[in-house]
């Protein structure tokens, strides 16, 4: 992931997207550690993306790029209205006031 970072970045996108370390499980502090590392190898803004993980699985960030995440469970219906209002806007409601309301320092460098 670090080589794919350092390697992919010399391109400078706007952003970098990189998975979710250790696909969103383990220890908060682990993640948080492999972010910090993912920081330091990527001379570009970058975000985590959301990879389809469970919600319950997709760490507080000092951003995202949520997308499966969010709206996974709403593609089935027919009509996924009710199911994106339900599920997929207070997801993503939560997920904003996470970033709001996390102090950047917190993460390390994350």
């Amino acid at each position: 992931m670090l080589e794919a970072a350092e390697e992919l970045t010399a391109t400078r996108p706007s952003p970098y997207k990189v998975e979710v370390p250790l696909s969103g499980t383990g220890p908060a502090e682990r993640i948080a550690a492999w972010c910090a590392h993912i920081h330091r190898a990527t001379p570009v803004p970058w975000v985590v993306l959301s990879q389809g993980v469970q919600m319950a699985d997709f760490p507080a960030a000092a951003g995202f790029l949520a997308g499966r995440a969010v709206w996974r469970d709403c593609v089935a219906p027919v009509d996924p209205t009710p199911a994106l209002t339900e599920l997929a806007r207070p997801r993503l409601a939560a997920l904003r006031e996470t970033v709001i309301n996390t102090p950047h320092s917190s993460l390390g460098d994350c």
